[in-house]
């Protein structure tokens, strides 16, 4: 035995021997079914990684779009509530402000009164009563640079909308 190798029993050295095994363990490559098993748990941990992420990503979205759902629904249905009752005749205001805005105002025929508005959110141009008829606009005086007083009077018995860009009233003339 020279260079102190040791013969095996196959024939070669046994240090050459246990190289091989070393070598063949560590370069292995899978058989045809050997990894398999190995890539479908890789997909399955990746899959649940997913579906992992979309369950998070739903659980933040779903509250949020039911909040806006609900938000949506009753600012609709806040249009379809009852308008407050007109105030008494002879007891309601002869000014009145765009904060006056979704109420019904009572006057008796003949009787005047007024509306201060914004030009910017109110033009002058746009402030109509519908149907016509009911009430006939008297008079525009600037009030400030920025706002305006229409006067109206009273002259059939009836019921019209007074609007605006933003703003609505409802008027009765009895």
């Amino acid at each position: 035995m020279r260079g102190g190798k040791t013969p095996s029993v196959d024939g070669g050295d046994a240090q050459s021997a246990v190289a091989r095994e070393i070598q063949r363990s560590s370069h292995r490559h899978c058989g045809p079914n050997e990894c398999a098993g190995a890539r479908k748990d890789f997909r399955h941990h990746s899959l649940r990684g997913k579906i992992r992420e979309m369950r998070t990503a739903l659980h933040i979205a779903v509250p949020w779009l039911l909040l806006v759902g609900f938000i949506v629904i009753v600012y609709g249905l806040y249009g379809f509530s009852p308008e407050a009752p007109p105030c008494a005749i002879g007891a309601c205001p002869r000014v009145l402000h765009e904060t006056d805005a979704r109420k019904t105002f009572a006057y008796h025929e003949g009787v005047q009164f007024s509306i201060v508005m914004t030009e910017s959110n109110n033009p002058s141009r746009s402030l109509r009563c519908i149907p016509e008829g009911v009430i006939a606009r008297m008079e525009d005086a600037a009030a400030s640079d920025s706002t305006y007083t229409a006067v109206f009077q009273g002259v059939a018995h009836g019921t019209c909308a007074l609007t605006g860009d933003n703003f609505s009233a409802t008027i009765l003339i009895q």
